[in-house]
């Protein structure tokens, strides 16, 4: 096989996906990644887990004399997979009283909302959503798209949803005295994330080649895209005023990663989803995550297709399985 058309045996990356690196079987250090995950997961005990999540949160609530009698903790809801299962976790094993807070950045697919209705109502959970009132969102993508898709590339274009999801989580827990906000982390997400310096390299190389024409409307509106994020940052601050140039703001909110206590496989996560009856994944195969967000099925998969080989359902959905 030519160096440069290697795939990874057990996933299909492809060589040209930045800093991949194979094993002499020819297994990439991703799936060595989610075999070690696999191996770990046998050997926790889940009851040490949710019991250790619990003390957590009920020795966080011991400590605010103020916090709500309604709700334990705050959850970020998008209808994907991750959030979705740890809604339902959170219920149904952990037995905690979450609200639920989804951030409507007007690029939710249709699976992902019918996800959000459908498993709220099934688990009796209150639910908030979370809007810019000027949508700011919306402006920012507008000039971000009408910038880069000049030089072809897009990687960035999510910056805004960086900033709020958090900002929004902390707000919701500020206003209702909330003290606890519950997250899970994927490891294969983060792992099969570019590299911050090849971002910037494939930026740089796309720069140099853009058209003398398109110079000034590319500045005019990466301009207005920095002004509408910086006025959505505004719109959704919280003190002290250093978070504004922050890409996560910080706060007094006590953040428990679930995932530190607890691993799951995807598999399951997908059984113990389908089995209430009311959650699906979409009709596109092989997409297991990654399906919650318009943006996503758009300019990010030209980009990553065009510079890893590969999309970003293909690089983040189907190879982790």
């Amino acid at each position: 096989m030519n160096f440069f058309d290697q795939k990874c045996k057990q996933c299909g990356l492809p060589i040209e996906f930045p800093d991949l690196r194979f094993s002499e079987n020819g297994i990439c250090h991703i799936c060595h990644i989610d075999h070690n995950n696999r191996n770990v997961s046998q050997v926790k005990i889940e009851n040490e887990g949710i019991e250790a999540i619990i003390h957590e949160v009920n020795n966080t609530l011991r400590h605010e004399e103020k916090s709500s009698s309604l709700y334990n903790c705050v959850i970020g809801f998008s209808g994907g997979l991750d959030s979705s299962h740890l809604l339902h976790y959170t219920v149904t094993k952990l037995k905690l009283k979450p609200l639920a807070v989804t951030y409507d950045s007007g690029f939710i697919t249709e699976t992902a909302w019918r996800n959000i209705h459908n498993l709220i109502k099934f688990l009796g959970v209150d639910h908030v959503v979370i809007r810019s009132k000027r949508a700011y969102d919306h402006k920012f993508v507008f000039h971000f798209y009408n910038a880069f898709h000049r030089i072809g590339v897009y990687w960035g274009i999510c910056s805004f949803c960086h900033v709020i999801l958090d900002s929004a989580l902390i707000r919701v827990c500020k206003t209702r005295k909330i003290p606890v906000i519950l997250k899970k982390m994927n490891s294969f997400e983060q792992e099969l994330h570019i590299p911050r310096f090849f971002r910037i390299q494939v930026i740089k190389s796309a720069l140099f080649r853009i058209k003398i024409n398109d110079i000034m409307p590319f500045v005019f509106h990466i301009c207005l895209a920095l002004y509408f994020l910086l006025r959505l940052k505004i719109e959704f601050f919280i003190p002290p005023i250093t978070n504004l140039f922050r890409k996560y703001p910080r706060s007094a909110i006590t953040t428990i990663n679930v995932s530190k206590y607890l691993d799951f496989e995807l598999d399951d996560m997908i059984k113990c989803l389908e089995k209430t009856g009311v959650w699906s994944l979409p009709n596109e195969p092989n997409i297991f995550m990654r399906y919650d967000c318009m943006i996503e099925e758009g300019p990010l998969n030209e980009t990553y297709r065009r510079y890893t080989h590969a999309t970003v359902h293909r690089i983040i959905a189907s190879n982790i399985i």
